[in-house]
């Protein structure tokens, strides 16, 4: 079973459409008479294949007179196109059938045979496809047609206007410009003819192109506000050329279509459920009278010295909260059944964007720091403190300190004119880590663009006197960097004091570093790079850090991204006049196991990336490890 059959069957995928302007319906004056000949000849005493034509199309028996005349049918016409590329409700036709259909419409298939050749790989590759219907359709297909399909392959200049690309001559970029807008009014169209039936699950898509770049495509998704679980991007030539990447973009889709689906109904809902909660809490604010706030604070807050405004921005976040959860449960309800994940391989991904993790940070940890008295350096139970002044420029933090507030808060706030009761402050000393301890609790902790954990030391109790550690802020010594929120703090605390009852959390996902590394292999005992050493930006390979594994055991895995330029790097060293034949005959075992190259993307233990010995893989302890004395091509990683 090849890698996209057995992606499909995965994904549960029946139906494909490949969406292009080199499909569609041509014009009658397209049609020439000599065609017209041949397909009357070709029907000529075949009484079956003309009854066949009838029945599936609207072609009638006179129709086959005057050349003349069928120019003005644009239905017909239209019809016997669409039995022709496959978008025909009707059964497919009869060999014969085609052949006629071919001859009818061979003018025309030469007037686009640059487009449809650039397209043929890919028909080719997805006709390869058992048991799956696969669409050929022009860019005026009804929107309601392309809703039915699991994934379309969607032309991102969907315009006749634009020419076929020949030898990188370039449309003009007002050309581009409105074919880009129209494909992107397609694909909202296309995502608009589900919003009224829930059951309805608008289809993923891959954006191709034969001149767009990787990053012409992104910002396509991004203004079509494209789920990235449910887009790639294919370039049609790197299909032609027999590229792997197509083929790795393509099987992500194609594997993952049921499983990403679960994200549609929350994004359509997403503007709804805000809307209505937002609504109930509007309508609450408008009922407030007078009476109000003076019983909240004759009663409440002139005790506590909270300020109103203060109290009141904490409550209205807190209740949209509840009404934003209560709407999506009914709104978006969680199904039951079999998870749509319980058949796909979890070890397959793309570079991850850890926005769980950072959407999982913002329920721990609070970035509003709230009313801190009228100096704004008042400490509150939770703040984390960062030792020293933030870096400027993103880097490693590792082995930095920072500290917890682990005072109450009943002790730390100002009543009145009267000071906090705490004179002292109870903190947590902990170090930024790349990785949790084993049998440790997880802490993720989000500072900038990067995700710690934080190896708390509890068994070091410390305090600062709330004077000097004031005047510790003030002075930029220490840097508050987040609040944990109410249900952390209590946890972290009572495992701190061991006086309160465990607390129970929402468990945080597994998030993902970034690794550099190398590739390299050993001729004569010397060391030989291939390529050159990628950085954690390329997003080449990931350490998928789970809490309770030491390092050892922690799962790493490798890109789409990876796979294609290790590939590339592997057909380029077996033409290497400079490396021995042994090499070359590793780096050729490499290649004719295609598969066992893409394996690498499964998310696994180092030592179960190895293939007998032909290929390893390592977590070195830095950059300048050196390779193993093996002949194996080598995979060496590192953490920054």
């Amino acid at each position: 079973m090849s890698m996209l059959q057995e992606a499909a069957k995965i994904g549960g995928v029946k139906k494909l459409a490949i969406v292009d302007d080199a499909y569609d319906p041509p014009e009658g004056g397209e049609i020439k008479e000599q065609a017209f000949n041949q397909f009357v000849q070709r029907l000529e005493d075949d009484e079956a294949l003309v009854t066949e034509l009838q029945v599936k199309s609207q072609l009638a028996e006179d129709d086959l007179n005057d050349w003349e005349a069928l120019q003005d049918k644009e239905d017909l016409i239209q019809s016997l196109w669409a039995l022709h590329v496959g978008t025909s409700d009707q059964s497919p036709p009869s060999p014969g059938a085609k052949d006629a259909l071919k001859l009818l419409f061979s003018d025309i298939e030469e007037d686009r045979l640059i487009k449809l050749t650039q397209l043929k790989p890919l028909e080719d590759m997805l006709a390869g496809l058992t048991d799956i219907a696969l669409l050929k359709l022009g860019s005026d297909t009804a929107p309601e047609t392309i809703a039915t399909v699991d994934v379309i392959f969607l032309d991102l200049f969907l315009s006749g206007d634009i020419p076929a690309v020949v030898q990188g001559k370039k449309p003009p970029q007002s050309v581009l410009d409105k074919a880009r807008a129209r494909a992107l009014r397609y694909l909202n169209s296309v995502k608009a003819a589900t919003k009224d039936d829930a059951k309805k699950i608008p289809p993923a898509f891959i954006l191709i192109s034969s001149i767009a770049t990787e990053l012409i495509g992104r910002n396509f998704r991004k203004e079509a506000k494209q789920a990235v679980s449910r887009y790639r991007f294919v370039q049609k030539d790197a299909i032609t050329r027999g590229e792997y990447s197509p083929i790795i973009a393509i099987a992500d889709i194609l594997r993952t279509s049921k499983a990403s689906a679960l994200i549609e109904p929350l994004i359509r809902a997403w503007p709804v459920i805000l809307g209505d909660a937002s609504k109930w809490v509007q309508d609450r604010i408008e009922l407030l009278d007078i009476a109000d706030f003076g019983r909240l604070h004759s009663l409440s807050l002139q005790k506590e010295g909270q300020p109103v405004e203060d109290y009141l921005k904490e409550l209205l976040a807190s209740a949209l909260a509840e009404q934003v959860a209560k709407a999506f449960s009914n709104k978006a309800p969680v199904k039951v059944g079999t998870s749509p994940f319980a058949e796909m391989p979890g070890e397959y991904f793309d570079p991850p964007s850890n926005a769980f993790a950072e959407l999982y940070g913002v329920t721990r940890i609070s970035s509003d720091r709230g009313f801190r008295g009228l100096d704004g350096t008042n400490p509150m139970s939770g703040d984390i403190y960062f030792e020293g002044k933030l870096p400027k420029v993103a880097k490693t933090l590792v082995e930095r300190s920072i500290l917890a507030v682990m005072s109450p808060i009943c002790d730390l706030v100002e009543r009145g004119d009267k000071p906090p009761a705490a004179k002292s402050v109870l903190l947590l000393r902990g170090k930024l880590a790349h990785s949790q301890k084993q049998k440790s609790d997880p802490n993720p902790l989000v500072i900038g663009s990067r995700i710690y954990e934080i190896d708390w030391d509890l068994k070091y109790p410390q305090a600062l006197s709330t004077k000097d550690l004031k005047k510790k802020v003030k002075k930029e010594e220490l840097s508050w960097i987040g609040r944990l929120r109410p249900e952390h703090f209590l946890s972290l605390q009572g495992q701190y004091l061991s006086s309160l009852g465990r607390v129970g959390v929402l468990k945080p996902p597994v998030h993902f570093e970034a690794l550099a590394g190398r590739v390299c292999i050993r001729e004569n005992g010397n060391e030989i790079t291939i390529g050159e050493a990628f950085r954690p930006r390329h997003q080449f390979a990931f350490l998928a850090r789970e809490h309770d594994k030491v390092q050892d055991k922690q799962p790493i895995f490798f890109t789409g991204e990876f796979v294609g330029w290790f590939l590339k790097h592997l057909t380029a060293l077996q033409q290497d006049l400079k490396r021995s034949d042994a090499t070359k005959v590793k780096a050729k075992a490499l290649t004719d196991n295609f598969e066992r190259v893409v394996a690498l993307q499964k998310s696994q233990v180092v030592s179960n990336h190895k293939y007998n010995d032909v290929m390893a893989v390592k977590l070195a302890a830095d950059s300048t490890e050196a390779a193993a004395p093996t002949a194996a091509i080598q995979i060496l990683l590192w953490r920054v």
